[in-house]
This record gives structure tokens, C-alpha cells and sequence, in this order.
């Protein structure tokens, strides 16, 4: 374990790091507009409009968990920890699956493909014999 450490970091690896760090921060920009959402439509109304900002308040929430889990997940890889891949494909699913119900729900095809970028290349990466040799799975 220590030999791994020595080792020069893939560039493949920090790419994707890097990639996770930005959708973390992004994801927690969307948070906030949700719980900023949420906040408006508690306010108004006496019953539908405070149900639907309790709402986006949970939406917020989620959003959040999972910005908070992408940052983790990068710290992880950078720091080359075992925990990171099965952390980094479970977030990519997540988040991969959370865009397939928003284009469900009818988000516009475009913006919402956007957040499935990162994940993307996260779990190609992740998948591919290089990912697996810089994290040290599959290894004897």
C-alpha cells in the first residue's frame, strides 16, 4: 500500500478528481437554489405552496448529500483510497439515474445532460483497467 503511494498519480486520475471536485461545487450552487426556492414558496400560500417548498427544500437536501458525497469521492481518489471507486460508481449511478427522471419529468434534454457529463466519464473511468490499476483494485 505504501509502494502505491509512491507512485506517480495517473493523470486520468486527477482528471477525474477534478471533474467530481466541479460537479460537487456545482451541485451545491443547485442546492442552494433549491432550498432559495423552497424558501420563497414556504412564505406564500396557506397550504399547496408550503407543501411544494417543503418539497424543494428536499429536493435542496438531496442535492446537497450528493455534492457532498462527489467531493468526498474526489478527495478520495486524489488521496488514492480504496473506498473511492465503489463511492464514485454509486455516485455516478445515482446521479446518472437522478437525469434520467428529470428528462422523464420533462426537463429540457439539454441542460439536464449536462449533469450527466461528469458521471459519465467518472464511471467509464472507474470501469476501465486504468482506473482500477490507479485505485489498486483488482490487484493481486
Amino acid at each position: 500500500m505504501n509502494a502505491q503511494r509512491q507512485r506517480p498519480r495517473p493523470l486520468g486520475l486527477t482528471v477525474v478528481a477534478v471533474l467530481a471536485l466541479a460537479q460537487g461545487v456545482l451541485g451545491l450552487l443547485r442546492a442552494v437554489h433549491f432550498v432559495e426556492v423552497g424558501s420563497d414558496l414556504f412564505r406564500q400560500g396557506v397550504v399547496l405552496l408550503p407543501i411544494i417548498g417543503a418539497l424543494a427544500f428536499g429536493r435542496g437536501a438531496m442535492v446537497a448529500l450528493i455534492a457532498a458525497l462527489y467531493g468526498l469521492f474526489a478527495w478520495g481518489m486524489l488521496a488514492r483510497r480504496g473506498w473511492a471507486r465503489p463511492l464514485g460508481l454509486t455516485v455516478a449511478l445515482v446521479n446518472l439515474v437522478l437525469v434520467a427522471l428529470a428528462l422523464l419529468g420533462g426537463e429540457p434534454p439539454g441542460r439536464a445532460l449536462l449533469w450527466a457529463i461528469a458521471p459519465a466519464i467518472m464511471a467509464g473511468y472507474l470501469l476501465a483497467p486504468a482506473g482500477r490499476r490507479a485505485l489498486g483494485a483488482g490487484q493481486a
